[in-house]
């Protein structure tokens, strides 16, 4: 595909239509990677997961001042929410692209790269894979950095967002949205923009069993100084 002018816009558009699509797909119950495609994966999530994706999260919960104000980016069902919400003295809030229906927790309709808060508003900030789905994923990191309060943590867990297109649409969303990746990728989260950013500690994902199709996954956790 030849390079174009990049409207990001128009790819965020795109990639928000994808997203509710995707989620509008029946529940993940295993197969394979072709099944999982077909299948509502990962977006109906239990505290146990982001446990263990956000191995630092009980730690940091337990250890903090309470009550603790959290965001959840990419709330999916609320379910995980809902579980810190009962088990840490927490104010929780959620965003994501769907209604969330008999919830007991505010959620907001929003996007990681423009989230709906004044700065300094929370304590933690979570995303289980809810930043994957956001095209302009250093605008987003920015934003979890600007709501986070002095002394706050973010727990990030991600994939970068060409890696879960080329997943689940290859080049046909690249095409529907008229751009190439090598144009799109100065949007897109890598370690190497952030090396030099002593607040932001970056490692590799190990990828399990269950993720070994995933090359592109990352754990990210940013400290703000106070």
């Amino acid at each position: 595909m030849k390079t174009r002018h990049l409207n990001l816009t128009k790819v965020k558009t795109h990639a928000a239509e994808v997203c509710k699509l995707i989620e509008s797909l029946p529940q993940y119950v295993g197969g394979t990677l072709d099944a999982r495609r077909k299948q509502r994966y990962p977006f109906e999530r239990g505290l146990d997961n982001y446990l263990r994706k956000l191995p630092e999260l009980k730690e940091i919960l337990d250890q903090l001042k309470k009550p603790i104000k959290l965001l959840d980016i990419g709330t999916g069902t609320g379910f995980a929410l809902s579980q810190i919400s009962q088990n840490w003295d927490c104010n929780v809030y959620g965003t994501g692209l769907q209604n969330i229906e008999d919830i007991t927790f505010p959620y907001i309709s929003a996007i990681a790269s423009d989230l709906p808060f004044i700065d300094n508003s929370f304590d933690v900030v979570v995303s289980v894979q809810g930043i994957a789905w956001e095209p302009d994923q250093i605008r987003a990191l920015q934003e979890v950095e600007r709501v986070l309060r002095p002394g706050g943590v973010a727990l990030i867990y991600t994939f970068t967002f060409s890696h879960c297109m080329e997943l689940w649409y290859g080049e046909k969303f690249w095409a529907e949205c008229g751009v190439s990746i090598s144009t799109y990728r100065r949007h897109e989260f890598s370690p190497r923009k952030y090396r030099t950013k002593t607040n932001f500690k970056i490692t590799q994902v190990a990828i399990d069993d269950i993720y070994k199709d995933y090359d592109h996954a990352y754990y990210i956790k940013i400290s703000k100084s106070t």
